[in-house]
């Protein structure tokens, strides 16, 4: 899912280059919020690094397919990549009554998110 998400990430940050030509947009003051698969990729583009980006907003991020067997293995270890990635304020949001929040993978994601920044020693 990580894959997924950086691919898409780039995408962002190409129409987000064009959003802020325009003069009234300040292009060093951005905080992207996305729902669902919307907010794994902003989950994503906070990885990147990119200066514009300044906090990151999460409510449910992720995908989740019948087909997929290891989908919140996937979540969990996406989330572990992206923290690894420059640090930029997070806010994460899950119901008790998501899909994967019975598996506990939101959870133990943010998690894994949080002790990349750690291992990297962007948490202070």
């Amino acid at each position: 899912m990580d894959t997924l998400g950086r691919a898409n990430a780039k995408d962002i940050l190409a129409a987000l280059s064009e959003i802020t030509k325009d003069p009234e947009i300040d292009a060093k003051r951005i905080v992207v919020a996305g729902e669902s698969l919307g907010g794994w990729n902003f989950l994503a583009v906070g990885g990147l690094g990119d200066p514009r980006i300044q906090a990151v907003v999460n409510f449910h991020g992720g995908l989740r397919t019948s087909s997929c067997k290891v989908g919140a293995e996937a979540l969990i270890e996406g989330a572990k990549a992206f923290g690894a990635g420059k640090a930029v304020p997070s806010l994460w949001i899950y119901g008790d009554n998501v899909s994967p929040r019975a598996t506990n993978a939101p959870h133990t994601a943010a998690a894994q998110f949080l002790r990349s920044l750690a291992t990297k020693g962007s948490l202070s």
